[in-house]
């Protein structure tokens, strides 16, 4: 059963932004940035910074195991995953068959995915790009926004919060728009440009609640829309497993005996 997302609550920092927003007589229905009302800006960025460095802080290497649900308006599928994480941004997928067979086997890192093809013995490999993605596996997405979302990573806040409906939303001295939780700091989406419909992608998490015992806790489903594509990519994050830190932790393996072929995008 999938958890709801964490309740804002009524600290006293949502009472003051409440309170602020009443006697200003302020909208709060999600309305482009320049329409809003800044407030109490200094407070919230300091929640949403004292977040993100406590994730900076946690490991670099990482499994789930989850269920992925592919939703699409042609097809649907809904697979057991797992996935890693090396501290060298490089990540590994790997989605199970019907009889817990690898279906699909990604490698990512920095330079390079590669497609492990057992039935074959041959990796197909193509620049980590968003081209590259979507040769692979057909979703226009960059590889390199994945090692950060899974863990709710993101760049400092460059423009004003200001509250909304949904939460609190800014922009990232990257550019990317987030709608923040005032009460704790947790992302509850993110996106690029001006609005959600434009973007190449729509992230949005969920949270347990109560949170999961790790400070700070970890999304328990991150959903990825692909607007371009018409798909949602539903990750439903079961069990984290944080692993001791380790700079000098090896790359994935690729299997011996196998060709590579480097494909043209």
């Amino acid at each position: 059963m999938k958890q709801p997302l964490r309740p804002l609550g009524f600290s006293p920092l949502i009472s003051r932004v409440l309170a602020l927003l009443f006697l200003s007589g302020c909208s709060t229905s999600l309305t482009p940035q320049n329409n809003l009302t800044p407030l109490i800006p200094e407070e919230i960025k300091a929640t949403y910074r004292t977040d993100q460095e406590q994730r900076r802080q946690l490991s670099s290497s990482w499994q789930i195991q989850g269920i992925l649900d592919i939703d699409h308006e042609e097809e649907g599928r809904r697979n057991r995953i797992e996935i890693e994480s090396r501290p060298n941004s490089s990540l590994r997928f790997r989605i199970f068959g019907p009889f817990q067979q690898v279906a699909f086997h990604l490698l990512m890192d920095p330079q390079w995915l590669q497609l492990i093809k057992p039935d074959k013995r041959e990796i197909i490999r193509v620049p980590a790009t968003m081209a590259g993605m979507h040769y692979l596996t057909g979703y226009r997405l960059n590889p390199h926004h994945l090692y950060h979302f899974f863990m709710a990573k993101a760049a400092p806040l460059d423009g004003l919060p200001t509250l909304t409906a949904k939460g609190v939303q800014s922009t990232t001295q990257q550019g990317e728009r987030l709608m923040i939780d005032p009460a704790n700091g947790y992302l509850l989406e993110r996106w690029q440009g001006a609005s959600q419909s434009d973007s190449p992608y729509v992230g949005r998490y969920r949270w347990a609640t109560p949170p999961l015992e790790s400070a700070p806790p970890l999304p328990t489903e991150l959903a990825i829309t692909l607007p371009k594509e018409s798909m949602t990519l539903r990750f439903i994050l079961k069990k984290w497993h944080l692993h001791p830190a380790d700079a000098n932790a090896p790359p994935f393996a690729i299997p011996a005996g196998f060709s590579i072929i480097d494909s043209p995008q």
